[in-house]
This record gives structure tokens, C-alpha cells and sequence, in this order.
């Protein structure tokens, strides 16, 4: 009985140590796996202690039994916390070394690499690898190339670089090699090298840091990005059909016009007088070969740039010297001499990688407006003085300054030599009485931000 009551009280001095205020060696000190909420919160006392199993010297175990009495049960409380404690911390360290090995794989350096020079190019995004800003940026730019008329935008800018930009993008780091290439950029698919070369490269474009890239640049490449997909294809799809889809979906046409000769400047070769008196005799033979021949240095007749077809094929334009003029009427629906408040108008290329030349393009204009009661001086009322550029979609809007004036008729003065080619082409003008957006064949026309 006596024993009996020894061990009743041996154990009920163990129960009191293990739940006692000084029991603070069987408790399990906080680690990372356990926080929970506030991280400064230290979990409860862990029920490992009163485990059936008790670690010995010589690494085996044995029933613990409460007829030993007190002090062996206190011993084994006291051993089964130890032993916690260092499973504890052999898992940590092993986690540890885990993560440690992890981190120093090339991938993941690389991977850390890329969003640390991402993040000093663009102090305003988290370095985090898992950073929503750097995420949604690239997604941004994956989704935006997905639409055609995006696409076509931002081609025609970065092909244009090298060319308006000159030395200063080269010094600055612009990407003017890749821009060499977007032809075979344009005819990539989704998801091929190209495509990720075409997604870097706006990517450097969108995150500059301040001093090395210009801002003009990186407002018409964001300008690109965000042409609406539905206006674009509604765009294409009327081009392609000759339907009247413009007008449904809320896109302006263009006005009905014809060239006035007498007052458009003649058109221009791109040779010599020599050799254009050669040609002529070649041509003169009757041969078709010599004729086509002839034909490639010659511009093409003043009407092309009225012509209702797309802007598509190189060489299909007004090619002009010098300061020289081009002079539209505005036509009724039935053919006639009309009138119209005209909002704005677009100069319409084909796209800048179907271009042997990209500086053949025109570049600084005014545009002259005939009123209905005009006599004498025809083109009397200016309306603007613009600039077309070169790294920016090839099809640009250029709203004019009296639009509440009735017009009749439109000229365009251009100031040679325009990009520094010995003539420019102009290939198609287009008036609306619209706002712009407005189709242009099967591109859509927006203004561009200098």
C-alpha cells in the first residue's frame, strides 16, 4: 500500500512538472514550421513529453511504468523533450541545406538574374520573382502581340528606330539589329524564338532606365500595345470583304476624292537623266522587258494616292523630289464635286518591313484647305502643320485644326527631301469627318503622340 501511494505521488509530481509554471525545459522552442498568425507567438507545450517511450543510453527504449517512482518518470520527460528538440532541428537543417541547394542551381541564378536587372532597369517593380508587376507586364505584352493590328504596330516601330533615331539609338542601346529582322518577326508564329526575341525586346523598351532610352520611343511602342483587337480585326475584315463593316461598328470611312492635277506636283524618278534617256530607248523597241524595266524608275501616276485599295505593295505610289504638293476635290456619292467638314486625315504606307527603303517616306507637310466659296486662291485656309514618322505604325492619323469650316477640296505641301532619300512616296490620303480611329484599308488609323 505504501508503495503503492509512492507511486500515485511520483507520478502526480511528474504531472505537476510537466504542466507547471518551471516546466519550461519540456517545452518546444518556436521554429518557422510551426508559426502560425503572429510570428512572435510561441506555440503550447508539446504532448511528445508524456510518450510511452523513453530513449536509453544505448539508443534503445523501454516501457516507461510508473512502478520505477518519480524520478525515473521525470528523467524520461525530460529525455523525450531533448529528443524533440533534436528531431527538431535536424529537420530544420535539413530543410535548410534544401533551400540553400535550391537557390544556388543556374536556373534559379539565372531566373533571379533576369528580375534583378528587370527591377534596376525599372525601379518601380518588386524584384520578387513572383512579383504580380513583372508577371503582368510580360503577360501584358504576350497577350497585346496575340492581336494583329498590335502586332503590326509595334513591327512597324521597331523597324522604323534605326531610321529616325539614327546614331543616337545606337548609342543608346536601341535594339537597331533586331530591328533589321522584323520581317522574319512578322511572319513568326506564337510560342517560336522569334516570338520570345520580339517580347524581350519590348520588354527592355518598357522598362528603360531614364537616361538611356528615349520617352517618345516608349510612348508609341505603349501607344502600339494598346490598339483595340476589335476595332483592328473589324478593320481587316472590311478591307478584305469591301464591306460597309466601318460604318457598323462605329468606325469612320474615308471621303470619296480624286487628284487635281493642276495643282499636284509631277511625279519623280529615282535615276539620273542619263539613264532614264537609256531606258527610253530601250523602251521604245516595244519589248515588254525593257518597258517594266523603265517603268520600276518612274513614278506611278498622281491618282494611286486617291485609290480605294490598301496600301500594301512597295512601289505603289506617287514618288516625289523636293518640296512638292499634292491636290485632292472631295466627291460627291455620285461622282460629282462635293463638300464636307473634314476632321481629319491619313497618310497610309505599307508596312515598314515591306520596304526596300524606309527613308523614302515623306516627313514634315502643312495641309491647305478649299472652301466652297473659294475663287482665285483655291487653298487658302491652313489647317495644320504635321510630321509623319518613322518609328511608328505606318499608318498615322493627323487631325486638322478647322473642322467646322465646309470643305471642298484638300492640298498636301510636303517639305523635301523628307527622311533623306533623294524623293519620298506617297501612297495613299485619305480624309475623314470623323474622329479618329477610322480604317485606312485594312489598317486602323490612330494619331501619334511626338
Amino acid at each position: 500500500m505504501a508503495t503503492l501511494i509512492q507511486a500515485n505521488t511520483s507520478v502526480g509530481t511528474a504531472e505537476k512538472k510537466k504542466t507547471g509554471s518551471d516546466a519550461g525545459p519540456a517545452q518546444d522552442a518556436p521554429t518557422p514550421c510551426r508559426w502560425r498568425g503572429n510570428r512572435l507567438q510561441s506555440p503550447g507545450p508539446s504532448t511528445r513529453a508524456a510518450s510511452s517511450f523513453t530513449w536509453s543510453s544505448t539508443g534503445s527504449s523501454a516501457p516507461e511504468s510508473s512502478a520505477h517512482g518519480g524520478a525515473p518518470s521525470s528523467i524520461a520527460s525530460t529525455s523525450s523533450g531533448g529528443a524533440t528538440k533534436t528531431a527538431k532541428l535536424c529537420i530544420a537543417l535539413g530543410v535548410a541545406l534544401a533551400v540553400v541547394g535550391i537557390a544556388s542551381s543556374p536556373l534559379l541564378r539565372r531566373t533571379a538574374g533576369r528580375q534583378k536587372q528587370l527591377a534596376q532597369d525599372s525601379p518601380g517593380l518588386e524584384t520578387s520573382p513572383k512579383s504580380p508587376a513583372v508577371r503582368t507586364l510580360r503577360e501584358t505584352v504576350v497577350a497585346a502581340l496575340a492581336s494583329r493590328g498590335s502586332r503590326t504596330a509595334v513591327l512597324d516601330v521597331l523597324a522604323g528606330v534605326p531610321a529616325e533615331f539614327g546614331t543616337a539609338a545606337v548609342a543608346s542601346g536601341l535594339p537597331a539589329r533586331r530591328s533589321r529582322y522584323t520581317a522574319r518577326m512578322a511572319a513568326a508564329n506564337m510560342g517560336t524564338e522569334e516570338e520570345e526575341e520580339l517580347v524581350d525586346t519590348v520588354l527592355q523598351l518598357l522598362a528603360p532606365t531614364a537616361a538611356t532610352w528615349p520617352a517618345a520611343l516608349r510612348a508609341r511602342l505603349t501607344a502600339a500595345l494598346q490598339v483595340s483587337p476589335q476595332l483592328s480585326e473589324a478593320c481587316i475584315v472590311a478591307g478584305i470583304s469591301d464591306s460597309s463593316m466601318e460604318a457598323k461598328r462605329g468606325l469612320a470611312r474615308p471621303l470619296p476624292m480624286q487628284v487635281v492635277n493642276e495643282f499636284t506636283s509631277a511625279g519623280a524618278r529615282s535615276s539620273g537623266w542619263l539613264h532614264q534617256k537609256i531606258l527610253n530607248l530601250a523602251a521604245a523597241t516595244g519589248l515588254s522587258s525593257y518597258g517594266f524595266r523603265a517603268s520600276l524608275y518612274q513614278s506611278m501616276p498622281a491618282a494611286v494616292v486617291a485609290d480605294d485599295s490598301p496600301a500594301i505593295a512597295a512601289g505603289d505610289c506617287l514618288a516625289l523630289r523636293g518640296n512638292s504638293s499634292v491636290a485632292l476635290r472631295i466627291l460627291g456619292l455620285d461622282g460629282s464635286a462635293g463638300s464636307a467638314f473634314v476632321h481629319h486625315i491619313v497618310i497610309e504606307q505599307p508596312p515598314r518591313w515591306a520596304l526596300p527603303r524606309i527613308r523614302a517616306s515623306p516627313r514634315h507637310f502643312c495641309v491647305m484647305g478649299e472652301t466652297v466659296e473659294a475663287r482665285a486662291d483655291p487653298y487658302s485656309v491652313p489647317l495644320g502643320s504635321f510630321e509623319y514618322l518613322l518609328a511608328a505604325p505606318a499608318v498615322q492619323a493627323f487631325v486638322l485644326r478647322q473642322t467646322s469650316i465646309p470643305l471642298r477640296g484638300l492640298q498636301l505641301h510636303f517639305r523635301g527631301p523628307g527622311w533623306g532619300e533623294q524623293y519620298f512616296c506617297i501612297y495613299r490620303i485619305r480624309a475623314y469627318t470623323a474622329p479618329p480611329p477610322s480604317c485606312s484599308g485594312v489598317r486602323l488609323a490612330e494619331t501619334v503622340a511626338l
